[in-house]
């Protein structure tokens, strides 16, 4: 086990993690569980060649590849929780696995061309996700070497971050889900990294913080969003990723904890759900789908 890690306390504490079983007492939690295994095993075994059926292996072409990030994040996320919840070692190889192939994967290396960025973007913010999620919860488990090279993506992607800004990318005053994808990822990586790189996250960390305020301040009263209700759900799930864990390790949720609109907006979201749990809306992404459906909603 490594020991040169940030301790946990990004996402859960140590014993919060060491805690999970205890939650399969409760049937909610138990019903969770059993879907995120399930979630595994598909993403695990199913061998299509389309963006939907990814191999478990990687290893093939899918027809739209840009969008292999998200399975990553699926794949790491779940893979994670499975193994405090069992610590069986397969779902910490299969977490492994899908760490090794995200680093040796050129991380940072594709654009969202027809987004017109040039140095981040929506895929930018969701690998610094990976590495920061990846440095709290796995740090102890994955040795040395990893942990060296993820603490260097995430540096270069928080450089390309802040070029981003200075020269002026149109998504540094988002007011929609980009900007907490982006600012809010930005702001978990500098967290990640502080203890190692202080200069640079809290240059990052600095700019997260005014650039999701654009997100925040875009929230009407009363609640709803403009953009629908799957993309309030990464808008909420992104901002809520960075300011509980700033909150965590610096005491700031940025006022979010009084703010109406934010309440409003959260009680909006229960009132768009159907008798079955499901969305009565969504935008683009199919809800019901277990091994794509966002980890954000467990």
């Amino acid at each position: 086990m490594s020991t040169d890690h940030t301790p946990y306390c990004l996402f859960l504490s140590e014993a919060e993690w060491h805690a999970l079983p205890d939650k399969l007492r409760d049937p909610y939690f138990a019903a969770i569980a059993a879907t995120n295994l399930k979630a595994l095993h598909l993403l695990g075994t199913t061998h299509g060649a389309t963006m939907l059926d990814l191999p478990g292996t990687l290893g093939s072409t899918d027809e739209q590849p840009e969008f292999r990030w998200r399975v990553l994040k699926n794949r790491l996320v779940r893979a994670v929780v499975a193994w405090y919840l069992t610590h069986e070692q397969r779902h910490l190889d299969f977490a492994l696995a899908t760490l090794d192939f995200f680093i040796a994967s050129g991380v940072g290396t594709t654009r969202f061309a027809h987004a017109r960025c040039h140095r981040a973007d929506l895929k930018t913010g969701d690998e610094m996700y990976k590495v920061a999620f990846a440095l709290d919860t796995l740090a102890p488990y994955m040795g040395a070497e990893r942990c060296a090279r993820l603490r260097a993506l995430a540096a270069a992607m928080l450089e390309a971050y802040l070029a981003g800004i200075d020269e002026k990318e149109w998504w540094r005053h988002a007011e929609f889900n980009w900007g907490t994808a982006v600012h809010g990822n930005a702001g978990l990586a500098a967290l990640a990294i502080r203890p190692w790189q202080p200069a640079l996250a809290a240059e990052a960390l600095g700019r997260a913080r005014a650039g999701v305020q654009y997100a925040i301040d875009a929230m009407p009263p009363g609640g709803g969003w403009t953009e629908g209700i799957m993309y309030m759900a990464t808008m909420l799930a992104h901002l809520t990723d960075f300011v509980a864990a700033l909150h965590r390790v610096d005491g700031d949720d940025l006022g979010l904890s009084a703010h109406r609109n934010v309440q409003d907006l959260l009680t909006s979201r229960i009132y768009l759900l159907g008798g079955d749990g499901l969305p009565i809306n969504f935008s683009n992404c199919n809800e019901t789908s277990a091994e794509w459906v966002l980890p954000h909603a467990y």
